[in-house]
């Protein structure tokens, strides 16, 4: 199974994930992530964005979490 694979690998290491999504995002809605979110608790970490799909690279909440500033 794909996902057991994935958790199981993120088990494994030390690196932060991060998983974003859009309030305005119509492509991939907050709630698209509600099983990823579940299945990977305190894995991940989950952000949510004010802007749409595209907006992600103009959002400083993402480029703290690139450069480890948070």
């Amino acid at each position: 199974d794909v996902t057991k694979n994935f958790v199981k690998s993120l088990n494994q290491t030390k690196i932060k994930f991060f998983l974003y999504a859009g309030e305005k995002d119509t492509s991939a809605p907050p709630t698209f992530f509600m099983e990823e979110r579940r299945l990977l608790g305190s894995r991940i970490h989950f952000r949510l964005l004010s802007g749409a799909h595209g907006d992600y690279l103009e959002d400083p909440q993402v480029w703290r979490d690139l450069l480890g500033l948070d």
